[in-house]
């Protein structure tokens, strides 16, 4: 089992949460080809809407990858970006970056901006488990 953090504004991520799906890097298909069934999925959603400025920084929400490959889906005339299903829950809440930042390994002796621009990366379990357990008990 492996463990990512997808990039997204939060009304984009409430989307996907709607549709069972996830979707980073404005549709690329290398991130989606990375995951495979059973695997973890954090969103973290800097912003509230996508172009905004509206901050939201926060994880936004958590899933499980779902069996089956990686496909593209039509969402509207030429923008066909690449989708892997995925079990969302919801019973957890959203959490403030700030309240997990210092306790993250990704994040430890790099800007987290930095790092949280890339809009695709692999976290290990310890830090997966971190933001998940602020999310559960609602934080």
């Amino acid at each position: 089992m492996r463990y990512f953090v997808a990039v997204a504004s939060r009304e984009h991520v409430e989307k996907g949460v709607e549709g069972c799906f996830a979707q980073a890097c404005h549709g690329k298909r290398w991130p989606m080809l990375k995951m495979t069934a059973g695997d973890r999925i954090l969103y973290y959603s800097p912003t509230e809407k996508f172009r905004s400025k509206a901050p939201c920084r926060k994880f936004t929400a958590a899933g499980t990858v779902r069996e089956g490959q990686a496909y593209t889906f039509e969402m509207e005339p030429g923008f066909v970006p690449w989708r892997r299903d995925v079990d969302f829950e919801n019973d957890i809440a959203a959490v403030d970056l700030s309240l997990v930042v210092s306790q993250m390994h990704v994040f430890s002796g790099g800007n987290p901006g930095l790092i949280l621009r890339r809009g695709f990366f692999e976290i290990d379990r310890k830090d997966f488990d971190t933001v998940y357990r602020y999310m559960k008990r609602g934080q």
